[in-house]
């Protein structure tokens, strides 16, 4: 399958419509599905909005589900994830968040209202304006969401392959 790129040349908007986001997700996860990696998309209950999903196994039988969701009020993607035991206990204490990222509260999940960890969007807008700058002053094309979660999924313990950028 061969997958187009939503933007065609390069973006100097460091946040982004949710149409932009659902092109983006709907390019990232046909993408995903090229490279046989494991992530879904999925619709929201209330089917207003779609999401990415991802579950991963590791070694030490601590299991980590991630979901990407557009936040409204930010205009910019979202990560929340939580973490189970072997068991199907979910892992609460603050030593289970990975190289004790910073930015990372306990909240409610938008769709389902189960808490969750978010990587809180108050700073995405900072971080990709400078990135897409540096993008834009080489004419370089810039997808948002690979570039947003190639640049905080080490924080969380998420890791993308660089096939992703290509």
């Amino acid at each position: 399958m061969t997958t187009t790129k939503p933007r065609t040349s390069p973006t100097t908007s460091a946040n982004m419509s949710y149409e932009m986001f659902e092109v983006e997700a709907r390019a990232f996860f046909a993408l995903s599905q090229d490279l046989l990696d494991e992530w879904e998309l999925k619709i929201s209950p209330d089917e207003c909005q779609i999401y990415l999903s991802r579950k991963i196994h590791n070694k030490n039988e601590i299991s980590t589900e991630y979901h990407i969701i557009y936040s409204v009020a930010f205009g910019v993607p979202t990560l929340y994830f939580r973490r189970f035991s072997a068991n199907g206990e979910i892992l609460w204490d603050y030593d289970c968040v990975p190289y004790g990222a910073g930015g990372v509260t306990q909240m409610p999940h938008p769709f389902f209202q189960t808490p969750f960890y978010q990587l809180h969007p108050c700073h995405t807008e900072k971080w990709m304006k400078e990135i897409f700058s540096n993008a834009t002053a080489e004419k370089k094309y810039t997808n948002y969401l690979v570039t947003w979660l190639s640049f905080i999924a080490p924080h969380v313990g998420l890791n993308i392959s660089e096939k992703y950028a290509l």
